[in-house]
């Protein structure tokens, strides 16, 4: 394996024992956890060598189930963010930037995408058409893509000169499912941030939507 890991070759949801296979794979690489990176790979391997309709294929299952635990455990003891993968149009931006960015993370158990815009002052750059693909896709995988039938909170705050307008969105047994925080600068100037949070509990999902985001965000580009 190269010394950049390319998440896209491991991605891919056709049902749940995949999605565990690819999450084993990556959690296993980023948290430098070879035996969790090889059972990944094993639980790949068994599931092309086995098909469904194979009387052994309770083995798969078995494995799978296994390990689907085992992520589970480690997935609580984890205390820190992981950078899972990420989309920028320059490796290392000028400050200040005007492109949007793109990442995907495990952030307190819960697998998220983020779009960034580190600074702004005119309304148009929010409706970037990258940007408004990207987040069409991602909509996609939740039940109400309009997020009108969800809770929301408003909320704004000020701290050290910058004013924060933090707005939520949950389902009904209060799982946050979108968050936006919408900040000044502490300049004094017009400019403005924005970081745009959406929240998954599976790593499946999350890799599916994030598939939508590459493709937003990506296609047309060399």
């Amino acid at each position: 394996m190269g010394k950049e890991y390319d998440l896209m070759y491991e991605l891919g949801r056709g049902n749940w024992i995949d999605a565990i296979a690819g999450e084993a794979v990556m959690l296993g690489f980023t948290l430098r956890d070879a035996e969790l990176e090889v059972r990944g790979a094993e639980l790949a391997d068994l599931v092309k060598k086995i098909r469904y309709d194979d009387d052994e294929f309770y083995k798969v299952e078995v494995y799978a189930r296994s390990l689907e635990m085992e992520l589970s455990r480690i997935k609580d003891e984890i205390k820190k963010t992981i950078f899972i993968d990420k989309i920028r149009k320059e490796e290392k931006p000028r400050w200040p930037t005007r492109d949007w960015e793109y990442e995907l993370l495990f952030v307190e158990g819960k697998y998220q995408i983020w779009m960034n815009l580190l600074d702004y002052n005119d309304q148009i750059l929010l409706t970037n058409p990258e940007k408004t693909l990207a987040e069409e896709g991602i909509r996609q995988f939740f039940s109400d893509p309009s997020f009108k039938n969800y809770r929301y909170l408003y909320e704004e705050t000020e701290n050290q000169g910058q004013k924060f307008r933090v707005m939520v969105w949950r389902d009904f047994d209060g799982k946050i499912l979108r968050k936006i925080v919408n900040h000044d600068h502490a300049d004094g100037g017009i400019n403005k941030g924005w970081l745009e949070k959406y929240f998954f509990d599976d790593f499946g999902t999350a890799t599916e939507a994030w598939k939508m985001v590459r493709e937003a965000t990506t296609s047309g580009r060399k």
